[in-house]
């Protein structure tokens, strides 16, 4: 399951015309959806300015988290070809979340209306990682579960674990940076790892300097900073694990 949404797009609706706000949505969503077709997907739903998709049915796929994901970055990559050639896409940015487990297919609604959707926690919980983007300030997070059925090749940090609203269990998540040997310097990402290995090991002491080396280095990264600022908010009783319990979606 793979939600995409263009972040602060009610504040752009605002201060934009209907007729100006709609080109630039067909714009987006035909270079979004494109992709999406291209990896075997099916778009479920466009709500506004935001996407439902998920890969896995009605046909078999190999591997479909992987497909979720090389949809996810492609359209990254898309949206980044955009932002150079349409001044309108200067200054937008979009999150997305995808996640991973056993959902209903089928024609759901009434004897009158109904569409070819899914149902399922998995696609509750795909839609508060996409939104969980804003809170890291990251592009892109999947479920642990997610990135390990996609196998290797790609550049990522897993976070610590998740309580999202409507969910009683934590839940491990990933931020995917990007691919091997792309652009993407994986130097930064080991390291953060390394960090969070020593956290959970007990070396606060190791992990708050890996930590501080890498912000200085990244100082906009906000996964950093808020490692830093958990470790420091009871240095007597540091944390032996990342958890994160949002109440809100």
């Amino acid at each position: 399951m793979l939600f995409a949404d263009i972040v602060s797009f009610t504040k752009r609706a605002e201060k934009t015309t209907p007729e100006d706000l709609l080109a630039l949505l067909n714009t987006y969503m035909t270079s979004m959806i494109d992709v999406i077709f291209k990896t075997g997907g099916v778009v479920d739903k466009l709500m506004g300015d935001g996407i439902m998709a998920f890969w896995g049915a009605p046909n078999d796929l190999e591997n479909p988290s992987r497909s979720a994901i090389d949809c996810a970055l492609k359209m990254l990559e898309n949206l980044h070809v955009l932002q150079t050639n349409d001044p309108r896409f200067a200054d937008l940015d979009i999150g997305i979340g995808i996640s991973t487990g056993d959902v209903v297919v089928g024609n759901l609604g009434g004897e009158n209306r109904f569409d070819y959707s899914v149902i399922g926690d998995t696609v509750n919980f795909a839609s508060r990682l996409e939104g969980l983007t804003r809170h890291f300030k990251v592009h892109l997070l999947v479920s642990r579960e997610t990135y390990t059925e996609a196998g290797g090749g790609y550049i990522g940090r897993e976070l610590g674990l998740v309580k999202v609203k409507g969910k009683q269990l934590f839940v491990p998540i990933v931020h995917v940076a990007g691919r091997q040997n792309d652009s993407v310097d994986p130097a930064f990402y080991n390291h953060f790892a390394d960090a969070l290995s020593m956290i959970r090991a007990g070396n606060v002491s190791s992990a708050r300097q890996e930590l501080e080396q890498l912000g200085e280095t990244h100082p906009d990264d906000t996964p950093v900073r808020i490692y830093l600022d958990k470790l420091a908010a009871d240095p007597d009783h540091p944390p032996t694990e990342m958890v994160f319990e949002f109440e809100t979606k």
